[in-house]
């Protein structure tokens, strides 16, 4: 006759065997990592928005003045700033140039009047760097008073190409560093290349208040034109505000 306490050997093997299994075979669930700030879908673009090409949309008013070795003036324009920091806008310039060139000719005594619409693309937007692509074409008139050269004005069509780094160095700084290149064709008084360049492009950038701010830069560089007749360097130092509405301009800086 079979032992009953036998019988129960499998049973009370396999209690404490079952609880095994749950206790050690179960295997525990680690934590996961947190993301950090940076991955976070949220923080990322958060950070788009507070770079300094901003969001949304604003407009921009600009008051500034230049001068250097093409000559002295002023400049007034107006931006706005459209989803994803996109900005077009138009600028208009005056200024005096003692030297110009006119049919390929240098003429003295020089009132140039030129407009052109700036395009803005931004390519990348962080809160502490933002680069963009710029397109600017245009046109620009000549009239000179020198007595002594038969053809006393000129017609140009004008492009700038350009890239554009913004480096928040500060909250209350931000550092432009660029590469542009200008290319004018001259329609009027004969078709020529009348300049071909590429200039370093660098300044500062400084918010004054939520609706103010001072910038400035210094453009310089070689020049290509009129069949090597036309100048070959060239250096211009600008400075000016700009008024800022419907956005901060603590967050809108570029453009």
């Amino acid at each position: 006759m079979p032992d009953r306490n036998a019988s129960r050997l499998p049973s009370l093997a396999v209690g404490p065997a079952l609880g095994l299994v749950v206790l050690f075979g179960s295997t525990p669930t680690l934590a996961a990592e947190p993301a950090t700030s940076a991955d976070h879908p949220d923080h990322r673009a958060q950070a788009r928005a507070e770079s300094d090409a901003g969001d949304g949309l604003a407009h921009a008013l600009t008051l500034a003045a230049r001068a250097g070795n093409p000559g002295y003036g002023g400049l007034l324009g107006y931006r706005v700033r459209l989803r994803h920091g996109i900005g077009l806008g138009f600028e208009l310039e005056g200024s005096f140039a003692p030297r110009a060139y006119i049919g390929g000719y240098p003429v003295d005594q020089n009132a140039i009047v030129g407009g052109r619409v700036p395009l803005f693309f931004p390519v990348h937007r962080a809160r502490r760097l933002t680069v963009a692509l710029t397109l600017a074409p245009g046109v620009r008139a000549t009239r000179s008073f020198d007595p002594g050269f038969a053809e006393s004005s000129g017609l140009a069509l004008t492009v700038n190409l350009g890239v554009t780094a913004y480096l928040r160095a500060h909250e209350r700084l931000t550092l432009t560093l660029g590469i542009d290149n200008p290319v004018s064709i001259q329609i009027d008084p004969i078709v020529d290349l009348d300049q071909l360049g590429t200039l370093l492009v660098f300044g500062p950038v400084v918010p004054i208040n939520q609706r103010l701010s001072w910038y400035a830069s210094v453009e310089a560089g070689g020049l290509f034109g009129s069949d090597g007749d036309a100048g070959k360097f060239f250096a211009r130092g600008t400075t000016g505000v700009r008024v800022v509405l419907g956005a901060s301009a603590m967050r809108w800086r570029a453009f």
